[in-house]
């Protein structure tokens, strides 16, 4: 992998398994962490912000749909969405990050300055499906790799589970890359989310090769956003996200 040239004084740290099917490896400077899973960036860290200027920043004002939020986040990474949200909450938010890989929760823990919440390792799927907790938000953002969400995630047991565990103006947020294979798979995905949720969806890069799609329990869209416009605290490096917040479509 080509790592960013613009860096200096990159220090790499590169984790094996005893396959070598997978790497891990974490690139940091004296401005930036990335935290690289088989070839794909699961994480960054901009150490002078807040904020990363990449998907990761699309789910903080999600945050606001309660005064004190309930989240689930399945697919933990290197941490960045749970130290975003706990730091912007001012640790108000009860987060429980579910993650099915022990390597990937133990470098979460030293990737992040903090990691808010509760890490459970295990299938986030599964955990869905047996859990009595409820939320406010769920956020899904596993893949197999950069490319695919993993099929159980996608099927109608999932969404139905989701829904069930969702607080009445609860919201399901998924990240959703639109890679070919993943184009040929949202029809169908959004027709089995549209059964449970009114659905919609925001672009989180200017290419508009990712989104987030919304799926909303029974919050209408108007209400989101002005919880949105209420909880945070507009600047320069947020009012882009704000901004296609206030323009999410139905999808």
């Amino acid at each position: 992998m080509t790592l960013p040239q613009d860096w200096p004084n990159q220090r790499v740290t590169t984790t094996a398994p005893a396959d070598n099917k997978v790497k891990m490896q974490v690139v940091e400077t004296s401005e930036k962490k990335l935290f690289n899973f088989d070839g794909a960036t699961f994480s960054k860290l901009d150490k002078r912000s807040i904020y990363t200027r990449g998907y990761w920043d699309y789910f903080m004002p999600l945050a606001f749909v309660s005064k004190e939020p309930r989240i689930l986040m399945i697919g933990l990474g290197g941490g960045t969405i749970p130290y975003q949200i706990g730091t912007i909450t001012k640790g108000r938010a009860a987060i429980d990050s579910v993650e099915i890989d022990p390597k990937i929760a133990k470098l979460a823990k030293k990737f992040v300055p903090r990691l808010y919440g509760k890490v459970i390792i295990g299938d986030g799927c599964d955990y869905v499906m047996r859990t009595r907790k409820r939320y406010d938000l769920v956020i899904l953002d596993a893949y197999e790799g950069s490319a695919r969400i993993p099929k159980q995630f996608t099927g109608n047991e999932f969404v139905e589970n989701a829904h069930r565990i969702l607080s009445e103006n609860g919201v399901l947020a998924i990240n959703y890359a639109l890679t070919p294979g993943n184009l040929l798979r949202l029809g169908i995905y959004k027709y089995r989310l549209r059964k449970k949720f009114s659905l919609y969806s925001v672009k989180t890069t200017r290419l508009g090769d990712m989104i987030v799609l919304l799926g909303l329990k029974r919050m209408k869209k108007e209400a989101l956003i002005a919880r949105i416009k209420n909880g945070m605290v507009q600047d320069r490096e947020n009012a882009d996200i704000i901004k296609r917040y206030s323009k999410m479509r139905k999808a």
